[in-house]
């Protein structure tokens, strides 16, 4: 298992390494590693993880459609990594595919449903989407799970001064 680990890790860095300079200055992309890794943990979840990283490189590069190709990988990698549909919401969000932006963001929701982030950010979607109920109610989780939000309760507020 370590050998794999070691090699999923060269590739990472080569992959990394031959991108980086075309990475915007000052972004420096975390390599999801730890110990567990060595002693047994999940190959699947450490190989979602890289290509989470590799997804998050894409974005800040705007290259979206390279994005989504490692964010997919990473969830057939680890379909439980609640992180890499969140992110794929956000880009399809950010690439105007509303739809398959609803899909991963519920997706992703479903798996860790106490991510305020990822609740406030569904609320601005469906507020796009004129769903405004949806939105009401995904703002309200937001800050169920954390009530000092602001960008959640300007949100609700502004739903709210609509009505």
């Amino acid at each position: 298992m370590r050998g794999r680990i070691d090699l999923a890790e060269r590739e990472y860095r080569s992959i990394l390494n031959r991108i980086k300079p075309q990475i915007q200055p000052g972004y420096e992309p975390e390599f999801q590693y730890s110990k567990e890794y060595s002693i047994g943990g999940n190959l699947e979840e450490f190989k979602a993880k890289v290509y989470y990283s590799l997804g998050h490189i894409f974005i800040q590069r705007n290259q979206y459609e390279s994005a989504l190709v490692y964010l997919s990988k990473a969830t057939i990698a680890f379909p439980k990594f609640a992180d890499s549909w969140i992110s794929m919401g956000n880009v399809f969000q950010e690439t105007n595919r509303a739809q398959e932006a609803d899909s991963a963001f519920s997706m992703g929701l479903r798996i860790n449903p106490t991510n305020f982030q990822a609740w406030y950010e569904y609320g601005l979607l469906l507020e796009a989407m004129n769903r405004t109920e949806d939105a009401r109610r995904a703002f309200e989780t937001a800050l169920k799970y954390k009530p000092d939000f602001t960008e959640a309760k300007t949100e609700l507020e502004a739903i709210k001064q609509r009505k």
